[in-house]
């Protein structure tokens, strides 16, 4: 008998109040439970831009995109200042 795997990797991401949880679903453990990461809510910026750029750290990491000195090209995830804010 063979087994299918359906994905290699795979996450689950879920909107809460204070914040995100992620389920990688693409290996669960031996007791089909999958690994939760929780990225909360910054208090000390309440404009939801720090749990944004964590959630987007964490998925980059996940599927593979390291940052690394050697590489030519790296992806940068970073809050910006715009002009009106000084």
């Amino acid at each position: 008998m063979s087994t299918v795997k359906i994905h290699d990797y795979a996450l689950l991401i879920e909107k809460v109040s204070n914040g995100y949880i992620v389920r990688d679903i693409s290996e669960p453990g031996p007791d089909m439970v999958s690994e939760i990461t929780v990225i909360e809510e910054d208090y000390d910026r309440p404009d939801g831009l720090s749990e944004m750029v964590s959630l987007l750290r964490h998925i980059k990491e996940h599927f593979g995109a390291h940052y690394s000195k050697h590489n030519s090209h790296n992806i940068v995830i970073e809050i910006q200042a715009t002009d009106k804010e000084e």
